[in-house]
């Protein structure tokens, strides 16, 4: 059809560096204006806990009728999660999923703060600060 659709994400700052006459042959593509240009904010933790559910929601099996909106997480672990991920939506995401594939591998069924804090490192990756000798 002559048409192609290309998404790419730009580090912070990235605007800054296309802004200069290096950057202009991208911008002769997709100038640096609303219709081509989504800026993606961190979330805040109202944002988070949204994020959580939406998640759950769409992952849920059909007819489940869990306690509320944020089962399995406790709102104490969502707001741990932003807060270590920085409110940048990709990591919340991530370590949401981690959690819950972490829990069912536990055989836990409620993911709150001390479980996050038990599996920190299979959830994230890294080892918790507070494991760390220094």
């Amino acid at each position: 059809m002559g048409q192609a659709t290309i998404t790419v994400t730009l580090h912070p700052g990235a605007t800054q560096a296309l802004s200069t006459h290096e950057g202009g042959d991208i911008r002769s593509i997709a100038p640096l204006d609303s219709r081509h240009v989504v800026d993606v904010r961190r979330l805040t933790k109202e944002g988070a806990q949204q994020l959580a559910i939406t998640y759950l929601n769409h992952y849920r099996l059909p007819g489940a009728k869990p306690p509320d909106d944020l089962y399995p997480f406790t709102p104490d672990a969502v707001e741990a999660i932003h807060t270590a991920s920085q409110g940048n939506i990709r990591a919340c995401l991530q370590a949401f999923n981690y959690a819950v594939v972490c829990g069912m591998d536990a055989n836990n069924s409620l993911i709150d703060q001390s479980f996050l804090v038990h599996h920190h490192t299979e959830i994230t990756g890294r080892i918790h600060p507070e494991d760390i000798n220094l």
